[in-house]
């Protein structure tokens, strides 16, 4: 969306209805503007798709990955998608005292499953309406206020019906 409207504003394009195409699907973005101005932003990214001939993930599985994986010495639940890059959601019953710092490396280095890195989001789904998150981002470690990592949580929890599309999410630093 960010881009669509730098696009816009720096007068690369009079268009005010987008395609952006990325590896993880194409995103359809409309701008409104009024005076000149990009007032909103409407942007649909579509279904998210895991492509494995474009997505480096070893699966046979061309639409979404949803498994049991054992990680060290915990068992989890573990869906992958991407937005042009792998994420990797991780169910947890409590992301406030959940080891991202022990687990996120083990996961983000799992060859078997990601030849190269993933970022790993953990989510505690405490209502149909409320997801709390801790992001484990590839070769940087943990961070706060990953975006990609939040709207991954969220379709992840909602193709697997756990929480609504309106939803908040809570996450360390906002």
């Amino acid at each position: 969306r960010s881009l669509s409207k730098f696009v816009y504003c720096h007068g690369l394009t009079d268009k005010t209805h987008l395609l952006i195409e990325t590896l993880g699907g194409d995103q359809v973005v409309d701008l409104e503007v009024r005076e000149g101005e990009v007032i909103n932003i409407s942007a649909c990214i579509g279904r998210p798709v895991l492509k494995p001939a474009l997505i480096p993930v070893n699966s046979s599985d061309d639409s979404f990955i949803d498994r049991e994986v054992r990680v060290l010495d915990k068992s989890f639940r573990m869906s992958s998608l991407s937005w042009g890059n792998p994420h990797t959601v991780v169910m947890v019953k409590d992301t406030d005292s959940f080891p991202v710092e022990k687990y996120g490396p083990a996961i983000e280095h799992m060859t078997e499953l990601f030849p190269k890195k993933t970022n790993v989001s953990f989510i505690e789904i405490v209502s149909k309406d409320r997801i709390k998150l801790r992001e484990w981002e590839r070769g940087t470690g943990e961070t706060i206020g990953c975006g990609t990592g939040c709207c991954s949580a969220l379709v992840v929890a909602n193709l697997l019906g756990l929480c609504e599309r309106a939803v908040t999410v809570e996450q360390p630093g906002g």
